[in-house]
């Protein structure tokens, strides 16, 4: 269910978002935030609130060294609710983790927003993997597959798809 304070707070996160990336990237080198806003208007998500946490799902991890850093502090002050912070927070993989533990840890959570919004961010990694170099496409593929499986696997426990007879 969509409200106008979800709809406030989704249009808050995507300002802070597009500020956040308008000088990132992607590895096509085409603009980061376009990444964000595909993740944003995923499928998979279920309403404002997954949409909000969608649009933050890689400002903390992706400013940590620059002048415009943004901080869980950062999103607690600017209003956002907890809820939305901790689950930015399970989407942000810590400073030297490994990437299995960083999913593991998400995955251990059960966090149903968190795992809705990775296989979104999943599902937009895998639309340009054939435009990234041979090496990069190599070494994310497997990564992205058996991450992505485990993710959908748990997901099913908490939203098992309707079986039709």
């Amino acid at each position: 269910m969509t409200t106008p304070a979800a709809q406030e707070l989704l249009m808050r996160a995507l300002k802070l978002a597009m500020r956040a990336h308008e000088q990132q990237q992607d590895k096509q080198g085409k603009p980061y935030f376009l990444h964000v806003m595909r993740v944003v208007l995923s499928d998979r998500l279920a309403d404002d609130i997954d949409r909000t946490i969608a649009a933050l799902h890689d400002v903390v991890e992706d400013t940590r060294n620059s002048d415009g850093q943004i901080s869980f502090t950062l999103l607690y002050d600017a209003g956002f609710p907890k809820e939305v912070v901790h689950t930015v927070a399970l989407l942000t993989r810590a400073v030297g983790e490994s990437y299995d533990k960083y999913m593991g840890h998400m995955i251990d959570q059960g966090c149903i927003r968190a795992m809705r919004v990775k296989l979104a961010d999943f599902d937009d990694h895998f639309r340009g993997i054939h435009d990234l170099k041979p090496a990069d496409r190599k070494r994310l593929m497997p990564r992205y597959i058996k991450w992505r499986d485990l993710v959908e696997q748990e997901l099913q426990r908490y939203e098992p798809v309707p079986t039709f007879s």
